[in-house]
């Protein structure tokens, strides 16, 4: 997992020891938590006091440039939690709100509150986006019969997978049994419904760069003899 901390070059500054933004990577997918945003300027002053409207406008175009640094957009907010001072200027709040939500469709949360931590600031809003990392390595496994697996190995590598530096089709198997029961209404390659099956297997490992995950698995599903491929997807730490 890691962790990075999110400060726009021309917001205002933190009053405190707190960052604007945070990252954190997951693995297939980063999130986006950002802190609370009010309507001042870089000096401090309040932007607009008394104008619900525009001070939601303002908020929302730091948010932006939040998600922006984190290589995020507006459309991939998840969650949003918006707090008022007035509970009566909810239409001003909602037209700005919707305008930026019309694709994200976030779930979201109105508070009614006594006041923020800047005078004159009478919106308050935080969101958590998530966006799905296109880079990267991820390692994937999946287990086939001894009789298959050179076939499935050889479609990983055409579909991208193992590809280390200057060399392609890079792999590592490992010999063993595989064991399952096919229940009713299945269909197997190998074995009878009803009956404990034994079957000598290969596990199959290769790397790749994230982007072709779907291109890769489309690709050993295509070869596997199996009605249910057994597909393993890790992501891929870089030291």
């Amino acid at each position: 997992m890691k962790k990075k901390s999110i400060s726009p070059k021309d917001g205002a500054p933190v009053m405190g020891f707190y960052s604007p933004g945070v990252s954190v990577d997951v693995g297939d997918s980063t999130f986006i938590f950002v802190t609370g945003q009010i309507a001042r300027h870089e000096d401090g002053a309040p932007v607009a006091p008394g104008d619900f409207k525009a001070q939601t406008e303002f908020i929302f175009q730091k948010i932006e440039a939040i998600l922006h640094g984190a290589g995020a957009t507006i459309d991939d907010v998840v969650k949003a939690n918006i707090y008022a001072m007035d509970i009566k200027r909810f239409k001003d709040i909602s037209d700005v709100r919707n305008r930026y939500f019309a694709k994200a469709k976030p779930a979201s949360t109105f508070i009614e509150i006594l006041g923020t931590v800047r005078e004159g600031c009478e919106v308050e809003i935080e969101v958590i986006a998530v966006k799905q990392n296109e880079g990267g390595l991820v390692t994937i496994e999946t287990f086939v019969p001894e009789v298959a697996a050179e076939k499935v190995r050889l479609a990983m590598g055409e579909a991208g997978a193992g590809k280390v530096g200057n060399y392609s089709h890079c792999s590592f198997s490992v010999k063993g049994i595989g064991r399952y029961r096919p229940e009713k209404g299945a269909k197997p390659a190998i074995g009878k419904i009803g009956k404990l099956e034994e079957v000598k297997e290969e596990r199959i490992t290769m790397q790749f760069e994230r982007r072709l995950i779907k291109r890769v698995i489309t690709a050993i599903k295509k070869a596997h003899p199996y009605e249910e491929v057994p597909i393993f997807v890790y992501p891929v730490e870089e030291f």
